[in-house]
């Protein structure tokens, strides 16, 4: 009968922490310069005012049917923990990824913006202290015959982003 408690309790636990809200996010306003070796991308992100995301650039040589080029030489607003805002912009050094340059006339860019999920950690300690107590509670217990009691579960958490 605890064991079953026990499983329903860490269940419910479980089950109301992962409750997420539905964000809407928006890149707007995506454009590109190119002098010298770099390409300066600017654009506007729009989603949850205290969000942090993260922002990748692609770059497309076919017009935008595939983004098979992943830009590696980057700074500025690319990467995890960028805030929503407007005026953005992405500096990519393309010279040091291809020191030959890059020819043709159908490259357009792709910024891609996900919700960076921060793993809240007291609904953690809130389990631990929780299963600690049931551990003792039934281990620390003795029947008539001087047996203890025992409990064992698994706890599996989601930690990817």
């Amino acid at each position: 009968m605890i064991r079953n408690f026990a499983k329903i309790l860490l269940f419910c636990f479980f089950s109301a922490a992962a409750v997420f809200a539905d964000d809407e996010i928006s890149i707007s306003g995506v454009h590109f310069t190119s002098s010298e070796g770099v390409v300066k991308v600017s654009y506007n992100l729009s989603g949850k005012d205290d969000g942090k995301y993260i922002i990748a650039l692609r770059l497309s040589h076919d017009g935008g049917q595939t983004f098979s080029i992943h830009p590696e030489t980057m700074s500025g607003d690319v990467g995890r923990g960028i805030a929503s805002g407007g005026q953005k912009q992405i500096t990519w050094e393309y010279l040091k990824d291809f020191p030959a340059g890059l020819s043709g006339n159908q490259y357009v860019f792709e910024v891609e913006a996900v919700l960076q999920k921060e793993i809240k950690r007291w609904p953690f300690y809130i389990a631990g202290t929780v299963v600690g107590g049931i551990v003792w509670l039934v281990a620390g217990n003795r029947g008539d015959d001087g047996s203890k009691g025992k409990i064992s579960f698994t706890i599996e958490a989601d930690t990817g982003f």
